[in-house]
């Protein structure tokens, strides 16, 4: 099989004040030119399945190809940014060592960003009341799911584990994260506890506000989603960090 023949990469290129190699240069210059274990990804992309998803989940799912490119680019208030800095980390292939993309070299003005954003989106959706996530969430996971190929290849890539492994464990536990906590949001109970004659005490769970999640690269988008998807379910909004190592499928999603 040819490793992600799924993805279609696009070359970039950029500058930023970090020296390397030579101190005399000034500037770093990344080179848009596609690295060679590369050359040959760009070749196929696939058309994720369309679904007549319900409007009221508001999420729609698009008619492009799934692509990324050598430059991943940090999700931040439903836009791909490039770090404030303009500077990134060389993302390796285990497989053969060979620097295969670009890791956004973020810092504390890209999480203050991040922050800010979901800060904001966060009365609306921790609001929004739990049949909608519910509907929302269910729907990340088929978009996973419709594209199962596409991030087994990619978390193979990144990680270096056989793509019959991601293809049978990994992604498919991330679909099951996002469903597993979409539909116990829906069956949640509590224990209430009787004062005769006075009182009945309960308790409710209420979103925290904005949550940050860190997630280790053996396990890349299986540990990732189930650090978010629990907490996207009861109404947190997540500030996430996947691995530096394996931050490809993170990336995709």
């Amino acid at each position: 099989m040819d490793p992600w023949n799924n993805l279609n990469l696009k070359p970039y290129q950029t500058t930023s004040n970090r020296p390397t190699g030579d101190p005399a240069a000034g500037k770093h210059v990344v080179s848009g030119r596609e690295p060679a274990s590369m050359k040959q990804l760009a070749k196929r992309a696939i058309k994720p399945v369309t679904r007549n998803l319900q409007p009221e989940t508001g999420y729609q799912q698009p008619d492009t190809t799934m692509q990324i490119e050598t430059h991943l680019q940090n999700y931040i208030n439903g836009e791909l940014l490039a770090p404030v800095s303009g500077e990134y980390i060389n993302n390796y292939q285990p497989a053969t060592g060979e620097i295969y993309s670009y890791i956004p070299d973020s810092d504390d003005r890209d999480i203050e960003l991040a922050f800010e954003a979901a800060k904001n989106a966060f009365p609306e959706w921790s609001s929004c009341g739990i049949d909608k996530r519910f509907k929302i969430l269910m729907a990340v996971a088929q978009g996973i799911e419709d594209n199962l190929e596409a991030f087994a290849e990619a978390e193979s890539m990144d990680n270096g584990k056989p793509v019959w492994l991601s293809r049978s464990v990994d992604i498919p536990r991330a679909v099951q994260n996002f469903r597993f906590f979409a539909t116990g949001i829906l069956h949640f109970g509590s224990e209430s506890h009787n004062m005769e004659g006075v009182a009945v005490n309960y308790t409710l769970r209420q979103p925290l506000g904005v949550v940050g999640c860190i997630s280790p690269w053996n396990l890349p988008l299986y540990l990732f989603s189930w650090k978010i998807a629990p907490a996207l379910a009861t109404g947190n909004c997540v500030v996430a960090k996947p691995s530096e190592i394996t931050p490809m499928t993170a990336h995709l999603l």
